[in-house]
């Protein structure tokens, strides 16, 4: 299975896979790879403010939706373990993903998890990890990341 797939058989992820038909980017989570996708859950959506959902899924948003979409997506195959290590082989025990639009995401861990950072300060803890694909890993984490 892609990772197209393990999202769209996933009933955690309805929410994101509705925003991915609407961006026009199955293909692209089709495709060969590798990526990997921090995939916000349902909740995660639900956490937004009023109405910042409808207004990504309007046509005319489609670009802006792609956007915030590419920001969830790192290039590469990066599974938990790896995500650790590279996590704690800096002295700041920091490490910052850069995704497929050039963004920028730092990763720590707390408590014992691991926590995305976005461009605005925005945090969102792992969930589910290293669900994998024919393509690359799905990780899910609780709260939509965006660009500055």
């Amino acid at each position: 299975m892609n990772l197209a797939q393990i999202t769209m058989n996933s009933n955690k992820h309805t929410t994101l896979v509705s925003a991915v038909q609407g961006a026009g980017m199955v293909a692209k989570l089709e495709s060969e790879g590798p990526f990997t996708i921090f995939a916000p859950t349902n909740e995660a959506f639900n956490k937004l403010p009023k109405g910042t959902v409808e207004s990504l899924m309007k046509p005319e948003s489609k670009e802006k939706l792609e956007g915030v979409l590419s920001y969830h997506i790192i290039p590469g195959e990066v599974d938990s373990k790896k995500l650790v290590d590279l996590i704690n082989s800096n002295e700041s025990k920091k490490y910052t993903l850069v995704t497929a639009n050039d963004g920028k995401i730092d990763a720590t861990i707390e408590d014992g998890k691991v926590m995305l950072t976005d461009a605005n300060g925005n945090k969102a803890t792992v969930t589910d990890v290293d669900m994998k694909g024919s393509n690359g890993y799905v990780h899910s984490i609780d709260a939509v990341l965006m660009r500055k």
